[in-house]
């Protein structure tokens, strides 16, 4: 179908199971709801996830739950507003939940930085050194 066709028709469709209904509607407003989404993710957590990933998460909750027959929507103003509100709502929980003490991103970061400046911040004493060739020799013996 073209993209002249009315969200009606393809909201019906989509009602009706036809899963080339929730294709159209994917590739209709996807890219603007990935732009909405990286607006309120953090540079911080572009490791973890982006826009794409909130925006999948959205189409499966909007597909689930317009089958369930939980949404009565007329008009494209309606459904956008409805997917950009459900997108907005899924990236702050998302930024909260991989900023969250345990998860945070930012942490994990400047942890793996922080670490491995100090691996390098010195030479190993002569018992560290000890220690690394013993393990190097259990690892060699029990490949064997």
């Amino acid at each position: 179908m073209s993209e002249s066709e009315p969200i009606s028709t393809l909201v019906q469709r989509l009602h009706d199971g036809d899963p080339q209904a929730a294709n159209l509607l994917f590739e209709r407003y996807a890219r603007r709801l990935a732009r909405a989404a990286e607006q309120h993710l953090t540079r911080k957590l572009a490791d973890r996830l982006d826009g794409e990933d909130v925006v999948q998460s959205v189409f499966r909750t909007f597909c689930r739950r317009h089958a369930a027959g939980e949404f009565r929507l007329d008009s494209t103003a309606q459904l956008w507003r409805l997917l950009l509100q459900i997108t907005l709502r899924k990236a702050r929980y998302q930024a909260r939940f991989h900023l969250a003490a345990r998860r945070d991103a930012a942490v994990e970061a400047a942890g793996d930085d922080l670490a491995l400046a100090e691996a390098v911040a010195h030479e190993p004493d002569p018992a560290e050194a000890a220690a690394l060739v013993d393990q190097i020799d259990a690892d060699r013996w029990n490949r064997v």
